[in-house]
C-alpha cells in the first residue's frame, strides 16, 4: 500500500468523498450536527477542495514527480507519515468545535505545508525547473486553505475567496497536467479534426491559452479578495479586481461549457 503515493491517497480520497457526502446530507436535512466550528456549507466546500482535492493532487504528484526528476519515489514510512498528516487534518477540521478552531487549522495546514516542501525539494534536487510551476500551484492551494481558516477564525469575508482560489487552482492543475499527459488539449491534430467536424475556424493556441486563462482569473480574484480584506485602503486591489473581471476567453465557450462555466462562476 505504501509502495507508491497514488495507492493510499487515491484510496483515501475516494473513501473520504463517500463519507463526506452522507455526512453533509445528514447535516443539511437537520438529522446530524457536525462537531466542526465551520458552518456546514463551508465545511462541505473545504473538504471537497482541500480534503478530497488535495488528496488526489498528492497521489498524482507523488507518482509524477519521480518520473519528472528521475529520483526514487516517496515510499514506506515517510509516505505513511504524509498520509497520516492528511488524515489528522481531516479529523482536525471535523472536530474543530471540540479541539478549537486554531488547533483544527494547525492540524489541517500541516499536510499542505509539508507536502509543498517535499515536492519543492524533489524538483530542486532533481533540477527539474520545467515543473517548478507545480510548486506555485501547491502554494496557492495552501494560501486558499489558510484563507478559509482565517475566515473561520473571525477574519471577515475570506472564506469565499479562499474557496474560489482553491477551485481555480485545481482547475489550473487539471488544464496544465492534463494537457501534458494527454498530448495537449489544444493539440494540432485534435484541433484539425474539430475544425473539420464542427466548422471551427480558429487555431488551437487560443484554446490552450484559454484553458489556463480562466482558472488564472479565479486565482487572481481570490488573491485580490485577500488583499482587499488585509489592506482595505490599498487602491491596487480595486483596479486588480476590475482587470481580472475584464478577462474574456471566448475560445473556451466552445469546449466543455459545463465545466468551464462552473470554473468561471467559482472565479467570479
Amino acid at each position: 500500500m505504501l509502495s507508491g503515493g497514488f495507492r493510499p491517497f487515491f484510496l483515501l480520497a475516494a473513501a473520504w468523498s463517500a463519507l463526506v457526502i452522507p455526512l453533509w446530507l445528514a447535516a443539511l436535512t437537520g438529522h446530524l450536527v457536525l462537531p466542526t466550528a465551520m458552518a456546514p456549507l463551508l465545511w462541505h466546500v473545504h473538504e471537497t477542495v482541500f480534503g478530497f482535492g488535495a488528496a488526489v493532487v498528492a497521489g498524482f504528484l507523488l507518482t509524477a514527480v519521480p518520473n519528472w526528476t528521475g529520483r526514487l519515489p516517496l515510499q514506506g514510512t515517510p509516505l505513511g507519515m504524509l498520509v497520516l498528516l492528511w488524515a489528522v487534518g481531516r479529523l482536525g477540521v471535523l472536530c474543530s468545535a471540540w479541539i478549537g478552531v486554531l488547533a483544527g487549522a494547525v492540524l489541517d495546514l500541516a499536510f499542505p505545508a509539508v507536502f509543498l516542501t517535499v515536492v519543492l525539494r524533489e524538483i530542486v534536487v532533481g533540477r527539474n525547473w520545467r515543473n517548478l510551476s507545480v510548486v506555485g500551484a501547491l502554494a496557492l492551494l495552501l494560501v486558499g486553505n489558510t484563507m478559509v481558516h482565517l475566515g473561520a477564525l473571525g477574519v471577515p469575508a475570506l472564506e469565499l475567496p479562499g474557496a474560489h482560489l482553491g477551485v481555480a487552482t485545481l482547475l489550473l492543475l487539471i488544464g496544465l497536467v492534463g494537457g501534458r499527459r494527454g498530448g495537449g488539449v489544444g493539440s494540432r491534430r485534435w484541433i484539425r479534426c474539430w475544425r473539420r467536424t464542427r466548422g471551427w475556424s480558429r487555431g488551437g493556441r487560443g484554446l490552450d491559452r484559454g484553458i489556463v486563462a480562466r482558472p488564472c482569473r479565479g486565482i487572481a480574484q481570490g488573491l485580490i479578495g485577500l488583499v482587499e480584506q488585509l489592506c482595505p485602503d490599498f487602491g491596487f486591489a480595486v483596479q486588480g479586481r476590475r482587470m481580472a473581471e475584464a478577462i474574456r476567453v471566448p475560445d473556451l465557450d466552445l469546449f466543455m461549457p459545463g465545466l468551464l462555466e462552473f470554473g468561471v462562476r467559482c472565479g467570479g
